[in-house]
C-alpha cells in the first residue's frame, strides 16, 4: 500500500500536525496554538479550526486520509483524572469532533479517530526514541512528536 498524502493530527489547544507527502517516514511539521483562556471556547475553537483550514487550503496536494488521535481518560493517571475534572477532556473532544466535522464536510477527507491506546501510556522520551529510530529525525514539541507518532503507527513504521 502506498503511504502518501496523509495527515496524522494530535489535537488541543496545542494542535501538532504531520503530512506525510510522499514519504512514510519524513513528514511535513506544524504546530497551531489557541490565544489565552481569556477567550471564549468556541472563539478558541474557531481560531483552531482556521489554522488547520489554512493549513488544508495551502498544500499543493490536500490529504487523502486523515488520522485524528481521539480522547480517552486514563484512571491511572493523576494527570488525566485531573483533566478530565476540570473539563479539559471535554474541551478537547469538542476539538476532535471540530476537526473532524471540517475535514470530513468542507473537504470531503476521510478521516478516522484513533484510539489513544496506539501508543499506551508511553512517554514523550520514549516515543521520540522510537520516532527517531524510525526516521531519524527530532520534534520540537510534544505535540508534533504524538502527531509524528500517530502517522508512523498508521503507516506500520512504528
Amino acid at each position: 500500500m502506498v503511504y502518501k498524502n496523509v495527515l496524522a493530527i494530535d489535537p488541543g489547544i496545542n494542535t501538532g500536525l504531520a503530512y506525510f507527502g510522499q514519504s512514510a517516514l519524513t513528514p511535513e511539521v506544524e504546530e497551531f496554538h489557541t490565544l489565552s483562556s481569556d477567550y471564549t471556547d468556541e472563539t478558541r475553537i474557531n481560531m483552531l479550526l482556521n489554522c488547520l483550514r489554512a493549513n488544508i487550503y495551502n498544500r499543493v496536494e490536500r490529504p487523502k486520509k486523515v488520522y485524528i488521535e481521539g480522547v480517552q481518560v486514563w484512571r491511572n493517571s493523576v494527570k488525566s483524572m485531573t483533566s478530565a475534572s476540570r473539563g479539559d477532556l471535554s474541551f478537547l473532544a469538542y476539538i476532535v469532533g471540530a476537526y473532524y466535522s471540517v475535514l470530513t464536510f468542507e473537504f470531503g477527507m476521510i478521516v478516522s479517530i484513533i484510539n489513544p491506546n496506539w501508543k499506551g501510556q508511553l512517554t514523550y522520551s520514549a516515543l521520540a526514541e522510537w520516532v527517531f529510530r524510525a526516521n531519524g529525525h527530532t520534534y520540537p514539541s510534544d505535540h508534533t512528536l504524538a502527531a509524528v507518532g500517530l502517522g508512523l503507527k498508521m503507516a506500520g513504521k512504528l
